[in-house]
C-alpha cells in the first residue's frame, strides 16, 4: 500500500477519521504536511574530530548526533576471543517524548541502548576485531518525534564514516496509526495521539530482497492486515531514505577525491 493512497479528514493532527472513499481531502497536520509526507531530512559527517567516525541526522527539529570510537582496547572482563565487544552510551539533551501511556525516561533509554548494541553487534564484521571494543556514543540534541528512527540511521551512517566493515546497512522508518490511518514520520504530538507508533528497520544492502530486520511497536497496530500495510509503507520510506543517504555519501566521496587530488 502506498502511503499517498490513504485519504482522511479531521482537525488538529489531521488523523481524526478515515474516509470511506477516495476524495481530494488531505491531512490537516499541525506542521502542514500531508499524511504521506516526511519531514525535511539532513545529514552531516565528521563533526567530531576526535571520533573515528560521526554522523548527525536531523528529521525536522529532531536532532541526533552519533560518534564511533574504535576498534579500541577492550577491558579484560568484556573481551571476546572471537568477536568485537560493542558498547552503546546513550544521552539526551532534553527529555525524550513517547506515546501517551508508554514508559519514558530511563526505561526508554535503556531499551534503545540495548537494541542499538544488538543491532551494531549484528551488522559489524565482529570477527575481524577479536578482543577489541567499538563504542557508539549517541546524543539526542532535540526530540520532536521519531528519535529511535533517527538514532538508528545516524548510527549506521556513523559506522560507515568510521570505515568499519559491515555485513548489513540497517535503516529505519517510523509511522503512527490513528483510526486505521497510517501517518508517515509522526512528530511528538502525533505519537501521543496515535493508537500505535511503529518503527521498522530494514537491511538496505538487500535491494532485491525483503530485508526486514526488526520492529519497534508501541500501542495497538490494529490487526495483521493494517500491520502488513504499515510494513510496506515503512519499506517505501526506507528506500527514499537510502537514496538520500547514498547521494550524500557520493557527494562526500567526490569532495574528498577533489580535495586530495594531486
Amino acid at each position: 500500500m502506498d502511503a499517498d493512497s490513504l485519504s482522511f479528514r479531521g482537525e488538529g493532527s489531521g488523523v481524526d477519521a478515515m474516509l470511506g472513499m477516495r476524495t481530494e481531502s488531505t491531512a490537516g497536520r499541525r506542521d502542514g504536511r500531508s499524511h504521506g509526507e516526511m519531514r525535511a531530512m539532513s545529514v552531516s559527517y565528521g563533526e567530531l574530530t576526535r571520533a573515528d567516525g560521526s554522523a548527525r541526522v536531523r528529521l525536522g527539529t529532531t536532532d541526533v548526533l552519533v560518534a564511533i570510537y574504535g576498534p579500541i582496547e577492550c577491558p579484560h572482563n568484556k573481551q571476546d576471543a572471537e568477536a568485537v565487544h560493542v558498547h552503546v552510551a546513550f544521552g539526551r539533551r532534553e527529555a525524550m517524548s513517547n506515546v501517551a501511556g508508554a514508559e519514558t525516561g530511563a526505561g526508554t533509554e535503556s531499551m534503545i541502548t540495548r537494541d542499538l548494541e544488538a543491532l551494531v553487534s549484528d551488522v559489524v564484521l565482529a570477527t575481524l576485531h577479536p578482543r577489541k571494543a567499538v563504542v557508539v556514543a549517541v546524543q539526542v540534541l532535540a526530540d520532536s518525534g521519531g528519535v529511535i528512527c533517527a538514532a538508528i540511521n545516524a548510527t549506521t551512517i556513523a559506522l560507515i564514516d568510521a570505515g568499519l566493515p559491515l555485513r548489513a546497512l540497517p535503516l529505519a522508518a517510523s509511522v503512527s496509526i490513528h483510526n486505521n490511518a497510517i501517518i508517515v514520520d509522526p512528530v511528538v504530538v502525533e505519537e501521543r495521539e496515535a493508537d500505535a507508533v511503529v518503527c521498522i528497520v530494514f537491511d538496505t544492502a538487500l535491494e532485491n530482497d525483503d530485508g526486514f530486520m526488526s520492529v519497534y511497536t508501541m500501542g495497538d497496530c490494529g490487526g495483521e492486515e493494517l500491520f502488513a500495510a504499515t510494513v510496506e509503507v515503512c519499506r517505501q520510506l526506507v528506500v527514499k531514505t537510502r537514496a538520500f543517504f547514498r547521494l550524500s555519501l557520493e557527494r562526500k566521496a567526490a569532495v574528498h577525491h577533489i580535495w586530495n587530488a594531486p
